[in-house]
């Protein structure tokens, strides 16, 4: 299991309460899931989470995209360059719903889940 100095040590800019209070929830979560003990699972959840909240210092994805960007990224979600412009025109919570509303598979089933 990965020890809270190799956990501060990946996210190596967090002070040491806050990396503590991380690597305890995330030690809860690894037992909670039962994912803690294959390293290479370890290795790709650490990985994954560095990258989507940026060391631990984001937590809510931004949405901040133009309507090329979208397109560009999830053409399945956006077939045409008008529909894509339009969601980027209506805004971030627009284009959450376009890319997470409805999803199931994410347990986002109520209007504005997303």
């Amino acid at each position: 299991m990965l020890s809270q100095s190799q956990f501060r040590a990946i996210f190596n800019g967090l002070d040491e309460l806050t990396a503590a209070g991380y690597y305890a929830a995330f030690i809860g979560a690894a037992q909670e899931f039962h994912f803690g003990s294959d390293a290479s699972i370890l290795a790709a959840l650490l990985a994954q989470l560095g990258h989507e909240s940026l060391g631990l210092r984001r937590w809510e994805e931004s949405f901040a995209y133009t309507g090329e960007r979208l397109r560009a990224v999830f053409p399945a979600r956006f077939p045409t360059v008008a529909e894509a412009y339009k969601i980027a025109a209506a805004g971030p919570e627009a284009i959450a719903e376009a890319l997470y509303g409805g999803r199931r598979d994410l347990g986002n089933v109520q209007p504005g889940d997303g």
